[in-house]
């Protein structure tokens, strides 16, 4: 008897490097621990943790959807848009909620080439 498994790596949060082509068991037998059996080695795939809260076009949406009706309101009260812009905003707390982080991979044209063992037997050349 025999099970087919397939599993779909996806590119999110995560970069999926090369190796994944070269050594395919390995990456197979870290994605579920009823896996661990199929490989001495498991290679696991870790995920980026995202560092960008809000963007400044993401604030404006936000707030847009979140504050358009009652600013709309507030300003149709007080009068004027600077009116009522200066008798709701605070003191921010951005809290790195700016903080832009640099993603550094490596192409996969400047990585080495990573070389599989090839059984002698199959060598074709010498005969």
């Amino acid at each position: 008897e025999w099970v087919r498994v397939e599993v779909e790596l996806k590119n999110v949060d995560r970069v999926i490097p090369f190796d994944v082509l070269t050594m395919p068991g390995a990456y197979l037998a870290a994605t579920y621990p009823a896996f661990n059996s199929l490989s001495r080695t498991q290679c696991r795939i870790d995920t980026q943790q995202r560092q960008v809260k809000a963007g400044y076009a993401h604030l404006i949406k936000w707030a847009k959807h979140q504050c358009g009706s009652a600013l709309a309101i507030v300003e149709g009260i007080e009068g004027s848009a600077d009116a009522a812009f200066e008798l709701l905003k605070r003191e921010p707390e951005l809290k790195g909620a700016l903080h832009i982080p640099e993603i550094v991979a490596t192409p996969i044209h400047e990585k080495e080439p990573a070389l599989v063992p090839v059984d002698p037997a199959w060598d074709i050349s010498t005969t």
